[in-house]
């Protein structure tokens, strides 16, 4: 494993088990599409980014092989570590023979994104219930034991998004979260 220094890093050159910061720009996507830029700099700089490359990896759709990271995101004493794989469409780009470079550099964005909304599922979703009707889940037993495969897998991505929330809500405070690109 090695550690990769600054934004030097682009996909071609890693190899699973690298290490890199997530640093930003400031001409990074990530402004762009935050309401309050000057905020979401400070929170920046208050945090740390690091992220364990894993390699490629089937995505939620279970067709397109995404990149696959294991992220730490620390602020003071505070830490949370959990997956990440990758949007589709940035995989299409790559499959498409976009530049992995641009792509990668999408990192930090793709990422503030997706934390941004899985800040608040534990208090937006307070039963698997409430989960399965937001985000379009099967909810209910099926099968010759009452439990099909799909909905023992949904009340495993249930749990999950619930841990990866509370662990989010101890690295960042409510205010931070507007503060983030959607």
């Amino acid at each position: 494993m090695k550690k990769v220094k600054n934004r030097s890093y682009n996909l071609h050159k890693l190899t699973a088990g690298d290490v890199f910061e997530v640093e930003f720009t400031n001409d990074d996507t990530s402004f762009e599409y935050s309401d309050f830029p000057t905020e979401l700099e400070t929170l920046l700089k208050n945090i740390k980014i690091s992220v364990k490359y894993q390699g490629y990896k089937k995505g939620f759709d279970k067709i397109h092989h995404c990149q696959y990271f294991r992220v730490t995101v620390r602020s003071g004493r505070n830490s949370h570590t959990f997956d990440f794989t990758d949007s589709i469409s940035n995989a299409d780009r790559l499959r498409d023979g976009h530049d992995r470079e641009s792509v990668t550099n999408e990192l930090l964005y793709s990422l503030l994104v997706c934390m941004g909304g899985d800040y608040g599922i534990d208090r937006e979703c307070t039963s698997f219930h409430e989960f399965c009707n937001m985000f379009g889940y099967d909810e209910y037993e099926e099968g010759r034991n009452g439990n099909s495969k799909e909905h023992v897998e949904n009340k495993k991505l249930y749990r999950k998004c619930i841990h990866h929330a509370k662990g989010l809500g101890r690295v960042l405070k409510n205010d931070d979260i507007e503060y983030l690109p959607r």
